[in-house]
């Protein structure tokens, strides 16, 4: 073993690190090794020696070639193979969790919903793999990798090209007789080396796995390999609904079709499979976790947009638009949907159902805008009937210059009959009023659609039209989804958690369920829960062909995630960049839509830092504000109004936004917390309060804590909420909770201004607030010599934040030792430490010259320093305004103190805030300045008597104004 390590490290050399083997792999070798040239952890898998040969480096090269192709999220992807001192090798990424088969070594059985999942992400990746002309051939445990709860297929590195279409078979090398499975695990046919094993064997082998998942074991065993393939070819598979009274029959019918011996009995195509398997599974209360589906009535299988009849319809309108519309930049031009009059059960769904299949099919086409599904929704009035009238006050409601309304009435068998219309709202005309008969709801949206788009292209210049618009090709999944949707509206989140996750076990790329099973899951768990990330990313994964509004806020959502995932000091700033970009182009071209609103609030209040943003604390707010003006139940738009009205508003806005969240979303997530805030800040309900907090779980009290942290009521709430988590009496969560008061209670105190006990609660123990405190006055002038000396030569992260309090009292031989040790560090930094190193080493030499009272040199040099490059390094940038301030180039001063603070709460942030008023002041800014200055004198009026100085100058700043 030692020996082909050693040789593997040799050639590989030049291109990777080969770092040690791995197990598994079966008769092939896996060695784990770093890509030198990203940076990145891979596997380089080493076939058996005996395989090659010049037939075999043939075979391998062209398969190799053909499954390089294949990108889908659950497929393991090839970064490369060839051929390599004889040895025939392929390097994949590498994935971080485990195989189905460690799990089923650990656990025996899968739970049910589990195990669908798995055949569910599997069978999507086959069907994707079968669709470009790829058989696996080698479906076992040891080839599904689990990550993140999502199944990974790796392997096709033995994967037999189908013979594609006018290639004569005897030229495919793959058709060799060579079984390339593994024994239990092969359908009949390829177990007997047969030449015509086509897709449907790896249903089969997908079908062992399932059953073995199940059932604990294998279908077919024996005590030899051959005993076992007599098995698989003689023996009926156990019924696993036998074996296991929890398993449905429908599923385990499903497993049961899968496992036939002759393939034209099984499924004919991987996506059956998974749908059947999907459509029979138990439900479960949470998405995250699995996927499930429970039994919908079957419709017509199609695809869901307006497909062909939409494509030759481009071509029509678009010939049309260049002979009669006259050129220039299109308008742009709002249709909304009424939803329509679908009074029985079986078409009850689409009475919100097509206002969410036309909105999307009509959004972007041209200068179409449509109003969101949502905001149509909420401002009709439940009981109106869908006509002319209404439909024409809808439009006036929601400022679109068309409106579509209508009726849907049952026909014969599955056909249903359409009355639709389309009225000009500017005009009080009508332009279309048509019936039609069609064979399914869809078909009748299309037929609706394609006459819609035709009248409207007769007025504006509409163009090509895309092909698809609702993202999925299953009406199972389709109706699954539509279902979710007007649970969604109504806050209903399991529910709603329940439908999507029926719409993605049917159809696991449906971006627009992805989404939001992303949403509901971080509403319901967490917003930083990493089932809802990645959902949000597999979503973003999958825009293609959306509609314009439905691409930007998944594109939104899968930056916002992929940044989450990230270093959250230094973010990648590129993707925040197009994050930004994003939401603004979605703000602009849907500047009445209140999910847009919410999402441009969203990036705002998690990713608005630093002067390429320039985002303030009331631009947050305005955000959030605009979103519930244009929806007020849209629950989730008051989460951080909460925390932004206690902290720029007081109590009374603080308050309003609290019983707002609670009328929408009583039993959200952050429910308990704000209930107990809003007890608390209200007088008349000063019992409730105390009782509530005596009462309240010490999660629910660091979570007021987060919501309220920055705001300077007079009564300290925030550390009121502290202390009495802090005298608690031991309790299983003791360590967890102490842990979180070591670094929030110390913090709390410092923002209020108590010094001195912050210091005490702190220690001496590296921090960053131990530096922000001995600036303050709240540490002696040798223990904190000592300290920071102490920091210096451990080499410690903290150490930077002594940079102002050793330039302050001209220590320029601590900070030079610092710059070497930086110069250092920038010499040997990886590239993606290096921007920090950089501008750590950079920061230490302006503080330098500040210490040796050189402020011609260390203004340029800190006014150069990137805010971007250290988002906690607020001390600095304090330093930097300080110096502007004094230049009197107070413009800059300001850009520079306006800015959010990176951190929870901060005393430097109130220094910071005195800074600013001086500067503002100085600009005539009165309004900023009074601000700013009310803020130091509520937050320290309290404090210690080390704070008096800073408020006597903050009164002395008011009553100047």
């Amino acid at each position: 073993m030692n020996d082909l390590l050693e040789h593997l490290r040799k050639i590989f050399a030049d291109n990777y690190r080969v770092d040690e083997e791995l197990k598994g792999g079966g008769m092939s070798r896996l060695f784990l090794a770093t890509d030198l040239s990203l940076n990145r952890k891979v596997v380089i898998k080493i076939l058996p020696p005996e395989l090659t040969s010049d037939m075999m480096a043939a075979r391998f090269k062209r398969e190799s070639e053909v499954t390089a192709h294949l990108q889908h999220p659950n497929i393991l992807p090839i970064i490369t193979a060839g051929v390599r001192d004889g040895l025939m090798f392929y390097v994949m990424p590498f994935i971080s969790g485990e195989s189905l088969r460690e799990r089923l070594k650990r656990e025996h059985q899968v739970p049910i919903n589990d195990s669908v999942t798995i055949i569910c992400e599997v069978a999507s990746a086959l069907s994707y793999a079968h669709k470009q002309g790829v058989i696996h051939r080698d479906i076992k445990p040891e080839n599904i990798l689990l990550q993140d709860g999502h199944a990974i297929l790796a392997d096709f590195g033995i994967a037999a090209a189908l013979t594609l279409p006018g290639e004569a078979p005897h030229s495919r090398i793959t058709r060799t007789g060579m079984s390339m499975g593994t024994v239990g695990y092969m359908a009949p046919e390829q177990s007997l080396g047969g030449t015509d094993v086509d897709h449907r064997a790896d249903i089969y082998s997908l079908g062992v796995v399932g059953h073995e998942m199940l059932a604990g074991s294998p279908p077919f065993k024996g005590e030899t390999t051959q005993a076992i393939l007599a098995a698989n070819l003689t023996q009926a598979p156990p019924r696993l609904d036998y074996l296991r009274d929890d398993i449905p029959v429908p599923l385990s019918r499903a497993i049961e079709k899968a496992l036939k011996k002759d393939p034209a009995d099984r499924f004919q195509n991987a996506t059956e499979f998974g749908a059947a398997c999907a459509e029979h599974a138990p439900p479960l209360s949470r998405i995250s976790r699995a996927i499930s589906v429970r039994r919908l009535r079957r419709i017509s299988k199609r695809k869901i947009a307006a497909g062909v009849l939409l494509v030759l319809f481009a071509v029509a309108v678009g010939l049309y638009a260049r002979t009669h519309v006259p050129a220039g930049a299109p308008e742009a031009v709002t249709v909304v949907v009424a939803p329509f009059d679908a009074n029985t059960s079986d078409l009850k769904l689409w009475h919100e159902g097509m206002v969410d299949l036309l909105a999307r099919n009509i959004d972007g086409a041209g200068p179409l805008r449509t109003v969101s599904p949502t905001l149509a929704i909420r401002n009709w009035k439940t009981g109106t009937r869908s006509d002319r009238n209404p439909a024409e006050q809808l439009a006036r409601d929601t400022k679109a210059k068309y409106a579509i309304y209508g009726y849907l009435v049952p026909s014969i068998g599955d056909s249903v009959r359409l009355h639709y219309g389309l009225v000009d709202a500017s005009t009080d005309s009508v332009l279309v009023d048509e019936d039609a008969l069609a064979g399914s709801v869809e078909q009748a949206a299309d037929r609706l659609t394609v006459n819609v788009l035709s009248e409207l292209g007769k007025r504006h210049r509409i163009g090509a039209v895309r092909s698809t618009s609702i993202g999925s090709n299953s009406a199972l999944a389709l109706k699954a989804f539509l279902q979710g949707e007007q649970y969604y509206r109504r806050t209903s989140w399991d529910s709603a958690e329940a439908s999507y996750a029926r719409a993605i076990a049917i159809d696991t790329g449906f971006a627009l369920a992805l989404r939001r099973a992303g949403q509901v899951t971080a509403w319901h768990a967490s917003e930083t829960d990493s089932a809802a990330r990645a959902f949000a990313l597999r979503a973003g994964s999958r825009i293609r062909s959306l509609a314009p509004r439905d691409s930007l806020l998944i594109t939104a959502d899968s930056l916002s995630s992929a940044l989450q995932g990230g270093d959250p000091n230094l973010p990648n700033w590129r993707l925040a960049r197009r994050l930004f970009a994003t939401v603004s182009e979605a703000a602009k071209r849907y500047p009445d839509d209140p999910e847009v609103w919410y999402v441009v609030g969203e990036a705002r209040f998690h990713y608005g830092y630093g002067s390429i943003f320039d985002v303030s604390e009331e631009s947050i707010r305005d955000a959030f504000k605009r979103s519930i003006t244009l929806d007020s139940a849209f629950s989730p738009a008051y989460i951080h109004l909460v925390e932004l009205g206690y902290t720029l508003g007081g109590a009374t806005e603080g308050r309003t936004a609290a019983r707002e969240y609670l009328a929408h979303n009583p039993g959200g997530q952050h429910a308990a917390g704000i209930q107990l805030l809003d007890a608390l800040s209200d007088p008349a309900l000063k019992n409730e309060g105390a009782r509530l907090l005596a009462t309240a779980p010490t999660d629910v009290l660091f979570d007021g804590w987060m919501i309220v942290r920055r705001w300077t009521d007079s009564a300290e709430t925030a550390l009121r909420l502290l202390r009495t988590a802090a005298a608690r009496p031991r309790g299983p969560q003791f360590a967890q909770d102490s842990v979180r008061l070591q670094s929030s209670l110390p913090l709390q105190l410092a923002y209020r201004g108590r010094f001195s006990e912050s210091y005490l609660a702190l220690g001496t123990r590296p921090s960053r607030l131990l530096a922000q405190l001995a600036l303050l006055g709240a540490v002696e002038t040798d223990t904190a010599r000592t300290v920071f000396a102490r920091w210096l030569a451990a080499r410690t992260p903290q150490v930077h934040t002594a940079l102002p309090w050793w330039a302050a009292r001209g220590d320029s031989t601590s900070i030079t030792q610092l710059v070497r040790f930086y110069d250092s560090a920038v010499a040997n930094a990886k590239p993606e430490n290096r921007a920090s190193a950089v501008y750590n080493s950079a920061a230490a030499r302006a503080y330098l010259s500040l210490a040796r009272h050189d402020t011609l040199t260390a203004l340029p040099a800190f006014a150069a320093l990137s805010d971007t490059a250290c988002l906690r390094c607020d001390l600095d940038r304090l330093t930097t305004a300080q110096l502007l301030a004094k230049a009197r180039r107070f413009s800059e001063a300001d850009k520079i103190l306006r800015q959010r603070l990176f951190a929870a709460v901060t005393p430097t942030e109130i220094v910071m805030a005195l800074e600013r008023g001086k500067v503002a002041t100085a600009l005539g800014h009165k309004s900023d300045a009074r601000r700013c200055f009310q803020l130091v004198v509520q937050a320290w009026a309290r404090g210690d008597p080390g704070a008096r100085p800073w408020v006597a100058e903050a009164q002395k700043g008011l009553s100047r104004l």
